[in-house]
């Protein structure tokens, strides 16, 4: 009985720590994702700035 309950508890630890891993996993690529939509749309705007200047050039 002893060796059957350290095993769950083991294995219940496992599936805890695999499920704290994959959340902070889908936060980084969430947080990846937001940083790139947000280079994305600086570059636009640098775009939109280099456009203004060379049409008043």
């Amino acid at each position: 009985m002893g060796r059957e309950r350290e095993r769950l508890n083991r294995d219940h630890r496992g599936s805890i720590g695999c499920l704290s891993a994959c959340a902070l996993w889908l936060l980084s690529k969430r947080e990846a994702r937001d940083v790139e939509g947000r280079f994305k749309e600086v570059r636009r705007k640098q775009q939109d700035i280099i456009e203004v200047v060379t049409v008043k050039l």
